[in-house]
């Protein structure tokens, strides 16, 4: 046998790719944070995830569309005239009552 023959080199990957091979066939799969488990737990704990993030993912589309109309209806608000006429009389009640003198209020009365 040729030490440098291109079939010797193709042997001994052939060899390492064979013990490779038999070297992990006997080991269970990896998780995802690479702990070992069976790939059926594995599986099921994906799904279990999934359904999981899915129903979390549609209780915060409702909570998203209830502040959507929130807002809506707060923008109505503050865009309405009505707002603006209460929000000055409102003004006008947390400034301080103007003094009447007494000379005046009696005469005037």
């Amino acid at each position: 046998m040729d030490w440098g023959s291109p079939e010797f080199v193709l042997a001994i990957m052939g060899i390492f790719a064979i013990s490779g091979v038999l070297k992990s066939w006997g080991r269970p799969a990896r998780t995802v944070h690479g702990k070992r488990g069976k790939r059926g737990q594995i599986e099921a704990a994906e799904a279990g995830e999934t359904t999981r993030l899915r129903a979390e993912n549609a209780q915060l589309r409702d909570r998203l569309e209830h502040h959507e109309d929130r807002i809506i209806v707060l923008e109505k608000i503050v865009t309405d005239s009505g707002f603006d006429i209460a929000h000055q009389i409102e003004a006008l009640r947390d400034r301080p009552a103007p003094r009447i003198e007494a000379g005046r209020d009696r005469a005037t009365s």
